[in-house]
């Protein structure tokens, strides 16, 4: 009887003990989930304001009548909001990181991300003087789609070019991805110094993560290593262990030269973390940084064949630079355009091969020669590059060859109209080089050429000349958008933006008159709030895409 007894006390207290874990643990969730919650609350009211400020600010600096004092202070008030929006989005994003987290795993173009990733620093980057670079060297993925997390490599990668335009005074900042061949070590790297301190349920949750990661089929899995270098002031050595800890900085004084929130590198190494990686810093004082992690992503689907992929006729081009990233990029990018036969030269170099060999395109590297003249308005083509003046002098003997100049974005427009009466000129932009818009100025020349050649042979009767403009800038069509957004100010800032673009907006107040206007008008596009009285984003489209279904049977 005894026994019996103690048997059933112990197993009453073993259902006792089992009912109030599985009590916490719900408590646990439920806090997650109202963190979550929150965080998404706050976020939202967060940036509804600083949008807000960012869009009407950047809108009036366009005014013409403004004094130079005005501008001053409207483009003060801008940058400012931008940082507030950078340490609001940091704290959010840490915030978020001991919850649950869920992968989202879809599938993406990881070229374009890195390029559009830093195109976002190329108005910072340029106003110091800073060249921005990509190169990515994935010779068995690069005509596949990849699957995995966009939005944390996005994040990642940001924090970390943010981290290398911001430290950097002058000099590039260059970010490159490469197939490793050996997985992901977790020893031997700076996130693990500081892995001890995360919390136990999100030490688990990361745990959990990771294994659903890992999942993937190993026949289409690849271990991708990024590397973001810059030629910044560098990091004592002593300093590097502790800067993957939340809220640390090189220099924590009181007197320090940059600000920030010391989260930055935190987040890259959880979120690194969340993706099965690893990540590591090295740096030396005067010498530059250079960040480096790794992660798992697995193959898509094959993209569409790009139309300059399959030409066989080749040209003979010419690349001038003294800069050997852009080199390496430029080369990356024509590859891929088995109509290119390019040789690259440095300034020097190309000034004797202009005129020792016919070349029929030439892509000139203006990103130098504007960097060390920012103050200086440029007048003329002959004071833009050694190489044009050279051509303006000989140019009746060389009719046959066209120019790509390849400038950052705030003087493309001061370069362009030095250059609008010249129909050999074609125009790229720079910091960072993407490679779809090199690609497409190429094309544009080799269509060009084609053209010629078929109206010199007879089997055209109409020779149409682009005028030096590349068709995917400028014949961009006027769109019809549907805005469905409830909150006066951010109507007010989409409309003036997309009327400074030409676009014409229809206005909805909430998602139910979004789904009352579409069913009786065509839009192009629907930019559509999630946030709405009546009926929310998210069930107006679902209700919009099933009204799309049904006029499709």
């Amino acid at each position: 009887i005894t026994m019996k007894m103690m048997i059933y006390y112990s197993m009453r207290r073993d259902e006792q003990n089992q009912k109030t874990i599985s009590s916490k643990q719900e408590n646990i969730h439920q806090l997650s989930r109202v963190k979550t919650d929150f965080a998404a609350s706050i976020s939202h009211e967060f940036r509804t304001p600083i949008n807000a400020i960012m869009g009407l600010s950047e809108l009036m600096t366009d005014d013409g009548k403004l004094t130079q004092e005005h501008r001053h202070i409207i483009r003060t008030i801008h940058s400012s909001a931008l940082h507030l929006d950078t340490i609001v989005n940091k704290v959010l994003c840490f915030s978020k990181l001991g919850s649950n987290v869920t992968l989202d795993i879809l599938e993406f173009e990881l070229g374009r991300l890195v390029e559009e990733t830093m195109l976002s620093f190329s108005g910072t980057a340029e106003a110091k003087g800073i060249r921005l670079f990509s190169h990515i060297d994935l010779p068995k993925v690069d005509s596949y789609m990849v699957k995995g997390d966009p939005y944390r490599l996005r994040q990642i990668l940001q924090n970390l070019i943010g981290n290398s335009v911001k430290f950097c005074e002058e000099g590039q900042v260059v970010v490159e991805v490469k197939e490793c061949e050996s997985p992901c070590d977790r020893s031997n790297t700076c996130s693990s110094s500081s892995s001890s301190s995360s919390s136990p349920s999100s030490s688990s949750s990361l745990d959990q993560d990771r294994i659903d990661f890992q999942r993937i089929n190993s026949r289409e899995k690849m271990v991708l290593e990024f590397i973001v270098r810059d030629t910044g002031k560098g990091i004592p050595k002593h300093c590097i262990s502790s800067l993957f800890e939340p809220f640390t900085q090189v220099d924590n004084s009181s007197t320090r030269e940059f600000g920030g929130t010391g989260l930055g590198l935190a987040i890259c190494k959880q979120q690194t973390e969340v993706m099965g990686g690893t990540i590591k810093l090295e740096s030396e004082v005067n010498e530059g940084t250079t960040v480096t992690f790794k992660i798992s992503l697995q193959r898509g689907r094959r993209l569409s064949i790009a139309p300059w992929s399959a030409s066989t006729v080749q040209y003979d081009c010419l690349l001038v630079t003294d800069n050997r990233s852009l080199k390496k990029a430029v080369e990356s990018c024509v590859t891929e355009m088995p109509s290119m036969n390019c040789q690259s030269a440095t300034v020097s170099e190309s000034i004797d091969l202009f005129t020792s060999k016919s070349y029929r395109i030439i892509i000139i590297d203006l990103g130098d020669y504007l960097g060390d003249q920012r103050q200086t308005k440029i007048t003329n083509l002959s004071a833009l590059h050694p190489l044009l003046a050279k051509w303006m002098i000989s140019k009746p003997s060389s009719k046959s060859v066209k120019f790509v100049l390849l400038a950052p974005c705030k003087r493309m427009s001061e370069v362009r109209q030095i250059a609008s009466d010249q129909k050999d000129i074609f125009f790229c932009y720079l910091n960072p080089l993407q490679k779809v818009n090199l690609c497409s100025v190429l094309w544009d020349i080799v269509e060009t050429f084609k053209a010629k050649e078929e109206f010199m042979l007879g089997s055209s009767t109409e020779l149409k000349n682009s005028g030096g403009f590349v068709k995917s800038d400028f014949s961009r069509p006027l769109l019809r958008i549907l805005l469905a957004e409830d909150n006066n100010v951010n109507v007010e800032v989409i409309q003036r933006q997309l009327k400074r673009l030409g676009h014409t907006a229809v206005l909805a107040g909430n998602g139910k008159e979004a789904v009352e206007i579409f069913t009786k008008a065509h839009f192009d596009l629907i930019l559509m709030d999630c946030n709405m009285p009546v009926m929310d984003g998210y069930e107006s489209t679902q209700i919009i895409r099933s009204v799309e279904v049904q006029q499709a049977s």
